[in-house]
């Protein structure tokens, strides 16, 4: 299902009224390749201004809203936080690389986000390649 330009207008309302900086659009709703089973998947980074304490209240707001909005039942819309720590790199990462941003107010703090989120991921991916080599080479030698 695509979005309307009523619901754009409206998200981009939403973002205004939760402080989000920038909202993506990711998974098969940003690819296209959609089905009955698609769900909606969204990823915001609120404003820097809001406290890392707060980030809980405005997703769940922010979801419900989206909800309401998309007229999607619990389970058939999620929304990450991408600033917030908890959130795994590589969500974080494929997000970034894969998502559509529906809305941005401040092109700075969103490009710090994905520079700091691919720096990290790099140096991730770097370490992750390097030890499933070693695993390999020990299983392959019967070591493990």
């Amino acid at each position: 299902m695509k979005l309307t330009r009523a619901q754009e207008q409206q998200i981009k309302k939403l973002c205004q009224k939760y402080k989000v900086n920038t909202l993506y659009l990711f998974g098969s709703q940003a690819t296209g390749k959609t089905s009955k089973l698609s769900d909606w998947d969204f990823a915001v980074q609120l404003k820097n201004t809001i406290k890392p304490s707060r980030f809980f209240g405005y997703q769940i707001k922010l979801n419900s809203e989206l909800m309401r909005l998309l007229d999607a039942d619990v389970g058939e819309l999620d929304v990450v936080v991408l600033n917030q720590d908890e959130t795994p790199l590589l969500l974080k990462y494929n997000v970034i690389k894969d998502g559509q941003i529906l809305y941005c107010l401040n092109q700075d703090q969103r490009k710090d986000l994905e520079f700091e989120t691919m720096r990290d991921y790099l140096d991730w991916e770097y370490y992750e390649d390097l030890f499933s080599k070693i695993f390999l080479k020990k299983l392959a030698s019967g070591t493990i």
